[in-house]
């Protein structure tokens, strides 16, 4: 199929990361839940790597007002070669408000939101965008079947071969229709931000992006989605471990501890150190161990299914397991 000379483009991005993530805590009173380490690489930064890959050029962060530390990583330590904004949610109102923020810097036709906590597989990312090249759709949802416990927490969606013809988000038990659920990544047309304004606050007290899209829906955009198998959603310090797992093996080949340094300290792939620590002699360091530029670890420590955050210390004879040390 041809690709629509009005679609030959890569949508800009807005990625939402203000969220305060409080299910994070403790991580998250030391750094934002968007620099939260994901084999050393916060995974903000992971997120729009991928993004790159996928054909991005063009960013809009939203961010709390105000977060230096995500702008200052972004824009003086990521060095990632595209162009990038910030726009401010001073209050945390939900996803569509969150998006209202950015409305001003969204002058494409159409635009891509996705939030900052959720990685996908690069595949994935690029289905999007090629199914809204060369189909007769405005909107592309990223999709996902789960088990019926986890519909209550998310927004459902009605699928129709590729069509979405109802989105509720977190639905009531009685209004269970499926099971297929609507993940943060949406690729979107500029004719939703008219709406962003009059979206209903929900039972919630949030302004719901979910129900914008209904509005798109009913007013006869063609709405579809996208199905996944995969996705890694970072809301609680487990998830951290876990995400951290999955990428260490993803990426440990590539990046192998230089073991020359640590001649007495027992190293049990996989693992990755970053540069500048110390590791006293007489620890055993892994399996599926993390550990962030600058720490200090102390002698006889033994650490294992753990994400160590860059600058922490570990004092000596500990023993660290399935923790993430701050």
């Amino acid at each position: 199929m041809v690709i629509d000379s009005s679609k030959d483009f890569f949508p800009p991005v807005v990625i939402l990361a203000a969220g305060k993530g409080k299910r994070l805590e403790p991580l998250t009173l030391k750094i934002p839940k968007a620099l939260a380490p994901v084999v050393n690489v916060p995974i903000i930064e992971r997120i729009i790597r991928d993004f790159i890959k996928a054909g991005a050029g063009e960013f809009i962060v939203v961010v709390s007002y105000p977060d230096g530390p995500v702008r200052d990583y972004l824009t003086q330590e990521a060095n990632l070669g595209v162009t990038l904004r910030f726009a401010y949610q001073k209050e945390k109102l939900g996803m569509a408000h969150a998006v209202l923020a950015a409305r001003d810097m969204i002058t494409s036709p159409w635009f891509i939101v996705a939030a900052c906590d959720n990685l996908y597989p690069l595949e994935h990312l690029k289905g999007i965008v090629e199914l809204w090249r060369r189909s007769q759709s405005d909107s592309v949802l990223s999709l996902m079947k789960v088990p019926l416990a986890e519909v209550y927490s998310n927004a459902i969606v009605k699928l129709e071969k590729r069509q979405i013809t109802k989105i509720v988000e977190k639905p009531n038990r009685g209004e269970v229709f499926s099971r297929i659920i609507s993940l943060p990544f949406y690729l979107l047309p500029n004719e939703i931000l008219r709406f962003l304004p009059q979206t209903p606050l929900s039972p919630r007290g949030e302004f719901e992006l979910q129900d914008s899209i209904q509005w798109l829906i009913d007013s006869g955009f063609n709405v579809q989605g996208v199905l996944t198998t995969e996705r890694h959603n970072l809301t609680t310090l487990d998830d951290l471990i876990l995400i951290n797992k999955i990428y260490l093996k993803k990426y440990h080949q590539t990046l192998p501890p230089d073991k020359r340094r640590w001649d007495k300290v027992n190293i049990i792939d996989p693992v990755y150190i970053a540069p500048e620590v110390e590791i006293g002699e007489g620890s055993d360091i892994g399996p599926w161990v993390t550990v962030g530029r600058g720490c200090r670890i102390g002698r006889r420590v033994k650490i294992s299914d753990s994400v160590i955050i860059p600058g922490a210390v570990i004092e000596d004879d500990l023993e660290v397991v399935n923790r993430v040390v701050i």
